[in-house]
């Protein structure tokens, strides 16, 4: 099978929680360009609605389902709403709430050839500064990343596609930081190095 071929998600439904807004709505919206059905759900309607306008007018399928995850009575309506419209429920994105459980998740499911990670972003703008007050903060808080700027919130989906794909079929338990390096460079200003008084 060709590698690009491996990425596309045509045939999948999935489910997107928090697809409203900022990094669930840049996640939902590339898996939808991926060529995937999707479900989005969130609390606010009037937000969930304008990702799946987007989404639709770019070609793609998609339904809005109003949830509160923190009620399991609700998160069984958004999987049964998913089924009523596509028949299935192939991938799950749990960008709402708290996601400890990966590991277990992982290893308990995996004979079921059901896959669980995590995406851990770091710094990353839930959209573009609207004035010039937002980009001058964006510019001082990207200098405590070694790529020296801050994420987009699009720059996840293209790791949401992928880890939703069978390209990586044989990934599981895994956390994925992206975070232009920012653990790497321990979260402080780059570019400065420590000075040492030689008289002491």
């Amino acid at each position: 099978m060709a590698v690009l071929e491996t990425l596309r998600l045509d045939g999948k439904t999935v489910v997107v929680t928090g697809a409203g807004r900022g990094l669930g709505k840049a996640m939902a919206k590339a898996l939808a360009q991926a060529g995937a059905e999707v479900v989005c759900a969130a609390r606010t309607v009037g937000q969930i609605a304008e990702t799946v306008q987007e989404i639709r007018a770019a070609g793609g399928r998609s339904l809005a389902v109003t949830t509160d995850v923190t009620d399991s009575a609700q998160v069984n309506h958004l999987v049964d709403a998913c089924v009523d419209a596509y028949g299935k429920l192939d991938i799950m994105v749990a960008n709402a709430g708290v996601i400890s459980l990966t590991k277990s998740v992982a290893t308990v499911l995996g004979p079921h050839h059901i896959r669980a990670n995590v995406i851990i972003p770091g710094f990353v703008l839930k959209g573009p500064p609207t004035n010039e007050r937002e980009a001058e903060a964006a510019k001082r808080h990207g200098q405590m990343v070694p790529v020296r700027r801050l994420g987009e919130w699009w720059e996840l989906g293209p790791l949401c596609v992928f880890l939703a794909s069978d390209a990586s079929q044989y990934i599981t338990g895994q956390s994925f930081i992206i975070d232009g390096g920012g653990l790497a460079g321990g979260l402080g200003p780059t570019g400065f190095l420590p000075r040492h008084n030689l008289e002491d």
